[in-house]
């Protein structure tokens, strides 16, 4: 399969959406998504980044910045991690706990908004990978 039949099912796939909430981080995965899903739903297309004390004011800047250059509705979730005790032990399942944990505010969101769906990117490569947070 090349990557335009891959392009083109991504699009087929957020074309049969109602809406999307898209997991923004402001990386090359989100942003890439955040793009296509802006391009084929417009303003059914949100952007969500979850601040907490643990991202560095940059990269939240720079999301806001990048949602802005893609055009795309952007909010901020703010979030502690740090008082999440599972996260804190600082266990080998941390990551697991933050995304559950992200997951679960993005989903309040996005019942908030009325949207049912919501995507995140990773690559290929992340699976390969021992990733806790992808579970």
């Amino acid at each position: 399969m090349t990557s335009d039949d891959k392009l083109k099912m991504l699009k087929n796939i957020i074309s049969g959406k109602d809406g999307l909430i898209v997991a923004f981080s402001g990386g090359v995965d989100s942003a890439l998504l955040a793009k296509i899903a802006h391009d084929v739903l417009d303003e059914k297309a949100i952007a969500v980044t979850i601040d907490s004390p643990l991202m560095p004011r940059g990269e939240l800047n720079g999301s806001r910045k990048l949602a802005r250059d893609i055009g795309i509705r952007h909010i901020v979730l703010k979030k502690s991690r740090v008082e999440d005790r599972r996260f804190s032990a600082n266990t080998l399942r941390r990551c697991y706990y933050c995304k559950k944990a992200d997951i679960d505010l993005l989903q309040l969101a996005a019942r908030k908004l009325g949207i049912k769906d919501i995507a995140f990117g990773a690559t290929l490569d992340d699976l390969d990978e021992f990733r806790p947070g992808m579970r």
